[in-house]
Formats: structure tokens, sequence, C-alpha cells
């Protein structure tokens, strides 16, 4: 009971316009014809991201692209909380601290086929492999270390990491190996050993984890059974739920309100868009009017569009208009602890952060705050050094919201 007293709980009603979203429109992205795209992210400002057949080349849009300083052809992509940009090329891999002005490199030798791309935040950077396992790094490439070890028909597809730290793999084996079982496996100590821990023999596609730690995973198939679709667990994966089961799933995406966007996969059943806006509870196909038999990669923008790389023809296709589902939307964020003696933990404002700015309502001053965020969302800001004093934490959003908390420092 006494944690209460603690933490500051902050409720903002906003309205929205309502929209039928079965009927959202889907349009080509203006780029030549001749880039094919293979991979997608963003940074924490909102910029778009995207590996290509002729580099790496950016947007502040998602219309008008320019290139990043690395024009070679690029498969996969992943952007940390740091805004660290990391990509890949089958035999080495690059690293990019701004924005893709500059890049250092590192060698991907004797790996085997790179299939999945994570950096927790700090020096350490996992790469999953089909036939190889998957490899930890903590000095940029340099060595590499086996943590996981596999079979010849078993590929590693994604690593996440929830709020506790705790990480997960998941992996796809697709021969009838007892040992290597597939499903997902579990560290945590970031990384350096590893076990099998959950949907063993599943053919794991995709894993997302929410703002609460619910986690969720998409499967294409399973060793013996056939079976497939979308998994919960809401206790840090010891129980699952199937919440989909009518089509193989592939990439899955969460935005800011917890909102999932899943792809399914041919040829069993037709390629859909899945939205869910009730931690999957109930599902909508927004194919709509999208020309594509087969999504590669499917993503929530940072203003809530839709964006896809079709597998098909590696081209690019997005949403005129934003994914918003509810009329009226609530919002909760927490702050603790509240009053603090220099850091606060907010949770519930997502990841599209421009800036965070610190007002002194007595004297009206202010600074701009440095922040760190981890995966899941929480925000920690470090005022240790400013006055005691009631302060006014603005947070701005690449959307153009702004969010407004009251803190105390002691």
């Amino acid at each position: 009971m006494r944690l209460k007293s603690y933490i500051s709980l902050i409720i903002l009603i906003s309205g929205f316009q309502p929209r039928v979203l079965s009927q959202v429109n889907w349009q080509e992205s203006n780029l030549p014809d001749s880039i094919s795209v293979y991979g997608i992210d963003f940074n924490a400002e909102g910029n778009y991201f995207i590996t290509t057949n002729k580099g790496l080349l950016s947007s502040e849009d998602g219309f008008n692209w320019g290139n990043c300083n690395l024009s070679i052809p690029l498969n996969m992509i992943f952007i940390n909380e740091n805004n660290t940009i990391y990509t890949e090329s089958l035999s080495n891999y690059y690293w990019s601290y701004d924005n893709g002005l500059s890049w250092s490199e590192g060698s991907l030798e004797g790996l085997g086929s790179p299939h999945c791309l994570y950096n927790s935040g700090d020096s350490i950077t996992f790469i999953g492999t089909w036939s190889g396992g998957l490899y930890r790094t903590n000095d940029t490439g340099i060595t590499w270390e086996i943590v996981i070890h596999s079979s010849n028909s078993e590929v590693f597809k994604v690593v996440v990491m929830d709020s506790q730290q705790t990480m997960y793999a998941g992996s796809t084996n697709y021969g009838p190996d007892n040992e290597h079982k597939g499903g997902i496996y579990k560290s945590e100590d970031f990384g350096r050993t590893w076990e099998q821990f959950a949907l063993n023999y599943h053919y794991v596609s995709d894993i997302v984890i929410s703002s609460d730690d619910k986690m969720f995973v998409t499967t294409s198939g399973q060793n013996f059974t056939g079976a497939y679709g979308i998994y919960r667990s809401e206790d840090y994966g010891w129980t699952w739920e199937m919440i989909y089961d009518e089509r193989q799933s592939g990439t899955i995406d969460v935005n800011e309100y917890d909102e999932l966007i899943v792809s399914t996969i041919p040829p069993l059943a037709p390629t859909a868009a899945l939205l869910s806006t009730d931690n999957g509870d109930n599902w909508e196909d927004l194919m709509s009017n999208l020309d594509c038999n087969n999504i590669k990669d499917l993503k929530f923008t940072p203003d809530n569009r839709l964006i896809a790389i079709c597998r098909s023809d590696d081209k690019l296709y997005y949403t005129d208009q934003q994914v918003v589902t509810r009329e009226i939307r609530q919002r909760i964020f927490y702050v603790y602890p509240n009053p603090s003696s220099g850091v606060f933990v907010v949770y519930g404002v997502g990841h599209n952060i421009k800036n965070i700015m610190l007002y002194n309502i007595v004297h009206h001053t202010q600074k701009r705050v440095q922040y760190t965020q981890t995966n899941n969302g929480k925000i920690f800001i470090d005022i240790t050094e400013v006055d005691a004093g009631i302060y006014l934490v603005e947070i701005a959003l690449s959307n153009n919201e702004f969010i407004n908390l009251k803190i105390i420092k002691k």
C-alpha cells in the first residue's frame, strides 16, 4: 500500500474523429522503380530509415527521401533507444551514432546468413542467423560469441527485451530435431546464457512486448501438428493463450497505445493486415486496396499510419491516413517516485518523443533535459543537479502533441 503514495497517475482524454478502418487507402511510395526496399525502422524523432539495394535512405515524412552516406545493398535495420542505427550487408554490419552522417564497420564473417539484428542500447549487439545460431558481441564485432547453438534447420528471427531486462529470442526449426526445438529462448543475464523457454516446436515469426509487458508472438506453424496463429502471455511468458488461429502469422508491431498490427502469410489463406485495439481479443483486416500477396514487413509509422514492404515486388506502401480507432481515447501516465530526489520514471508515453523540457514554476525558467528510454517505453528523467522545487515536465511528441506532468524535486 505504501507504493501508492509515491506514484502520480495522470489521465488525459483526447478526442479523435472516428474512421471506418476497412476503408483505409493504401498508396505506393514515390521511390524510383529501381529501388528495392528490404527493411524499415524509425528513430525517436520520428524520422524514417529504409534499407534498399541502393543503400540506406532517410526521410522526415516518408515521402521525400535522401541518402545516408552508405550506398551499398543493405538488408536488416535496427535503431536502438539511443538513436544508434545498425544495419548489415550479409558479410559486414554497420552502425551510426549521428543519423547516418558517418559510419563504423564490423565483420560478420563466418556467422551464417543473418536473419535478425538487435542492440540493447549499449555496446552489446546480437545477430540471429540461419543454421548458425544466435551470436553476441560486446566489442563492436571484433569478436563474436555464439550464445545459442542451432541445428542446420533452425533460423533465429527476432530478439526483444522486456521492462525487467529479460531477453527473449524467437526461432523456427523446420526439422524434426528434439534437441533444437525452436520456439522462444530466454536470457536473464543480458544474453550471455539462454534456455529453451516456451512454445517449443512452434515456427516463431515475430515477438513484441506492450507497454504493460504483455507478450505477443506470431507463428507460421508447428512441427508435427501444423498449429499456427497469434499467442499472448500476460505473465512474462510462463503461460500462453492462442488469440488468433485463422491464418499463418508473420510480422507484428505495437504502437504507443498498445494497438497491434499483424501481417499474415500465404499460401494457406490470403495475406491480411490485421489490426487489434483490445490486446488481441478482436481483429480487423485492413488490406483494403493493398495489392500485395505477401507482406514482408508491416509497421505503425510515428504518426500512426501503416507502412508495409511487399515481398513480391520489394516496394514500399503506406496508408494515407492515421489508423485511429477510438472516437475518445483515454491515455494514462504514471510518474514515480514523485516526489523524488532526482530520478523520475514515466510510463505510458510511447516512443515518438521529440524532446523533453523542464519548467521551474516559481522562477519561470526552462531547460531541455536529457532522458533515456527502454524498449517498452519507460522513460528515465534525471534532474539530480537542479534545485528542489515544483517543476512542470513538458514532453513533445513527433505528432505535435504535448504531455505535461507536474513533478516535485526534493
